[in-house]
């Protein structure tokens, strides 16, 4: 399913209010960079591994003010440490703070763990939040990851 420009946020694909001060979504233009300095984001958070982010974003957050945190994510490194890394990062990044990869996927699953492991949600509700960020039911790779991650840490 190929991503859509959310009417709310130009230049960032999926864009989806997460919580009150955090946002998730696909990989945003540089107007969509700074569309989020505008509204008063002051951190970006890059899921991509680095093989596959733009190697100019992390120049572009920083001269738009904006802290840069990358965490490279993939299914085979879904794993104690990174959703541990992950949730300190949501925990203490400066505020408002923006997730990203290039589809929302990663940011999708990364928020899903977050959600039933921290927030105990029912899995309904980390699933829908999961999809509406841009992890879809063909991320086979990405839901095996979720799944032994899950089993391996309850």
């Amino acid at each position: 399913m190929p991503t859509q420009e959310s009417p709310l946020a130009p230049g960032i694909p999926r864009y989806t209010v997460v919580t009150r001060d955090v946002a998730a979504g696909a990989q945003p233009t540089l107007d969509g960079l700074r569309w989020l300095k505008e509204r008063g984001y002051r951190a970006v958070l890059n899921l991509l591994p680095e093989t596959d982010a733009d190697p100019a974003e992390a120049s572009m957050v920083r001269e738009l003010g904006l802290e840069y945190l990358p965490l490279p994510v993939a299914p085979e490194t879904i794993n104690r440490q990174t959703v541990a890394q992950f949730n300190q990062i949501v925990d203490s990044a400066e505020r408002p703070l923006f997730i990203h990869d290039s589809t929302g996927s990663r940011t999708g699953a990364m928020w899903y763990i977050q959600r039933i492991t921290i927030d105990r949600v029912p899995p309904e509700t980390a699933r829908r939040e999961a999809s509406q960020i841009g992890l879809s039911t063909s991320d086979t790779e990405l839901w095996l990851a979720i799944q032994r991650f899950l089993a391996e840490n309850r």
